[in-house]
């Protein structure tokens, strides 16, 4: 009766083997085994009768390699303890609030040398659009800087306009007062291309403002490559950087981060070059 038992468990886990196989395969190799005192029965008790029988349960092991067995299994307080002590850096969010936030978006700008693509509802700050206007050059500066060689420090002039990768797409609402229009045509001049959000999306309603408020930055050598997102409630204007409570969130998940980029590249449909919505406007004032 007890090789029958064993059999049906052996077929059991056949079956749930196949099936996992055919959903992902694994690597791992199963084993059922009986329990030692179970076995010790089975050598020196005599056969029981058929109503006296009281079988034990086979024990199903799965080890974490092949032909090892695993360790005993802990308590589930102690597996979480474990897993929240792991180091996990580069998945970690990182979180700014408030004045904060302005100087961690320069440093990252500086800092990081791949390509930059952004979303925001409104990019109005004097700081932060001058800062991005002049990240090449900042950069490439500070190389020649550390070299000491003059020649060096002069060449790094013609990055003040190189970075035609960058892109900033901006909402219909951030070009309506001269002077936003002015600092975004500055970011324009010096090679970052600027988008504007003017039409709608379809079916259309009511609520057809782009209000997104999130920056792309890209690897260096894999420009197609995104690294990390910074999002939040933070927009790029100065109400934003001195007076409101706002945060920002740094994303680092490889499975996030396309996410966002999908999004933008989305969101292009919707949208005209600076240049041609500053031309339109000019001409309506002349009508």
């Amino acid at each position: 009766m007890i090789q029958k038992i064993y059999l049906i468990s052996v077929s059991m886990l056949a079956v749930c083997c196949l099936t996992q196989e055919a959903q992902e395969p694994l690597d791992l190799q199963y084993k059922v085994v009986l329990p030692q005192q179970q076995q010790l029965q089975q050598s020196q008790a005599p056969q029981p009768g058929p109503q006296q029988l009281k079988p034990q349960q086979a024990v199903v092991i799965l080890p974490s390699q092949p032909g090892v067995l695993p360790p005993p299994p802990q308590k589930k307080r102690a597996l979480s303890e474990d897993i929240a002590k792991q180091p996990l850096p580069d998945m970690q969010p990182q979180v700014y609030f408030g004045a904060q936030i302005e100087p961690v978006i320069k440093k990252l700008m500086v800092q990081e040398e791949g390509k930059i693509w952004a979303a925001y509802y409104m990019a109005t700050s004097e700081q932060l659009m001058l800062w991005w206007g002049a990240r090449k050059y900042i950069q490439e500066f500070e190389k020649a800087r550390r070299t000491g060689n003059i020649h060096d420090i002069l060449r790094a002039d013609q990055y003040k306009k190189s970075h035609k990768d960058d892109l900033l797409i901006v909402d219909s609402r951030c070009v309506e007062k001269v002077e936003d229009r002015i600092r975004l045509a500055a970011l324009a001049y010096s090679g970052v291309e600027i988008l504007v959000r003017t039409k709608n999306r379809r079916p259309a309603n009511e609520m057809q403002q782009m209000h997104y408020k999130f920056m792309i930055f890209f690897q260096k050598d894999r420009p197609i490559e995104g690294k990390f997102v910074i999002t939040g409630s933070f927009n790029l204007t100065n109400q934003a950087s001195t007076f409101n409570w706002e945060d920002i969130v740094i994303l680092k998940d490889p499975a996030t981060v396309p996410q966002y980029i999908a999004q933008l590249q989305d969101l292009r449909q919707y949208c005209e070059p600076l240049n041609e919505v500053l031309t339109k406007q000019s001409m309506q004032k002349q009508k």
